[in-house]
């Protein structure tokens, strides 16, 4: 930690509402982390956890409708639910919930600076402020590390974790269904 220097010239002007840098300065992402969301979706009050790698994601889905595991590897999405498993089903249970909305923040608001400061587990985290989806959000990005930690809406929570540690993600192994197609009626127009 031999940039101790750097950071020390900037805390003297704390008093004139600068409390640290733009979002897009302080921000940054990894293709792999977990997200852990807590909140409502479209199954009601729901716990969804998800690996993200490079683009392909796991979800895990709980909720008083049972637990469901969501892959999508390859633009294809897997649904395992009670042992079954179904490729591509057009209505999928998901949770509305995509943590990498979160990416396009600091463009769409390049001037937003934190609101304040807070810490999460005893590390230190500016507190960003805006407006997504007509709702207040706060997202908590860590002062070291830079790597979102939090964003918290009236109706959810979502914690972020493991920044570069998610191994890469493949497609359930077991035997999945594809729903509708085939059926000896090839050729024919289902429309």
């Amino acid at each position: 930690s031999g940039n101790g220097g750097d950071n020390g010239g900037g805390s003297g002007n704390g008093g004139d509402g600068t409390m640290g840098p733009v979002l897009a300065e302080s921000v940054q992402w990894e293709n792999s982390f977990i997200a852990e969301f807590t909140g409502e979706t479209q199954m009601g009050e729901a716990m969804v956890t998800m690996r993200f790698n490079d683009g392909n994601i796991y979800q895990t889905i709980e909720s008083e409708q049972g637990t469901a595991e969501i892959y999508s590897v390859d633009n294809d999405i897997y649904i395992v639910q009670e042992g079954q498993c179904l490729v591509n089903p057009g209505q999928a249970p998901t949770s509305d919930v995509n943590p990498e909305d979160q990416r396009d923040i600091a463009e769409e608001y390049p001037d937003l600076t934190p609101a304040g400061r807070d810490t999460i587990d005893g590390e230190e985290m500016y507190v960003y402020e805006y407006n997504q989806d007509g709702q207040t959000a706060t997202m908590y990005v860590s002062v070291e590390s830079n790597y979102p930690r939090r964003v918290e809406t009236p109706e959810s929570t979502v914690d972020y974790h493991s920044w570069g540690e998610v191994d890469p993600i493949s497609s359930p192994e077991m035997d999945c269904q594809e729903i509708g197609g085939g059926g000896g009626e090839d050729g024919s127009d289902p429309y």
